[in-house]
């Protein structure tokens, strides 16, 4: 007689690996859900819509391996607000010009679940005796405009001419936005914009369909 077999269609719970001595190694299944977990966490997911890996690859140098549909835009802001402001908001177009606040007219709209990865900013002015800020604003998908508050900021030392300040949001635990809201940058000098000048930029988000 045959032991530890069985024939034909089972209801069976969850699986946990009998040779891992923390019984954390197991699959998960749920309503239309199946979760592989290895130490307790959940390493790959499988639902109705998608298959997600849910680990932070490396590659051989330990650089982070992103998966997701990278998006980049770009854009300038030429003579930004007077030497009494401090802070202008990116336009979000050539065709708009930067502004106090955030407006109706200065936001982009996400296209998916996402991450703000980093944004690099050059300018044709000096700031290397100051310190430069770029932060981001998101709204609600219904919002007119962002928030006055930004999500995230990150500061960095100014640089001279055309150097180029890269501010790196991609480990800030509050770079996420959803499908559909909208969101925005500024840039902020902390001794003020001093006179005429150009600022060319760049951003890149992470998107996760």
């Amino acid at each position: 007689m045959s032991h530890n077999y069985t024939k034909g269609s089972q209801v069976i719970g969850d699986l946990k690996a009998a040779d891992d001595a923390q019984r954390n190694t197991l699959i998960d299944f749920g309503e239309d859900q199946i979760d592989f977990q290895t130490s307790g966490s959940v390493r790959l997911q499988i639902t109705n819509d998608s298959v997600k890996s849910l680990t932070t690859l490396k590659d051989q140098s330990n650089n982070e391996v992103i998966g997701g549909v990278s998006y980049f835009d770009y854009g300038l802001f030429q003579n930004p607000v007077s030497s009494s402001n401090r802070t202008a908001f990116f336009p979000s177009d050539d065709s708009n010009i930067e502004a106090l606040v955030p407006n109706t007219t200065n936001f982009n709209i996400a296209l998916y679940n996402g991450k703000l990865m980093g944004v690099t900013i050059k300018s044709t002015l000096n700031y290397s005796a100051t310190s430069l800020t770029c932060s981001f604003y998101t709204g609600s998908t219904s919002a007119q405009s962002c928030s006055a508050t930004p999500i995230a900021s990150v500061e960095l030392p100014g640089n001279t001419f055309f150097v180029p300040h890269y501010f790196d949001f991609s480990q800030d635990p509050n770079n996420t936005i959803n499908a559909g809201e909208i969101y925005s940058f500024s840039l902020r000098v902390d001794s003020g914009f001093t006179g005429a000048g150009n600022f060319h930029y760049i951003y890149h988000m992470q998107y996760y369909p």
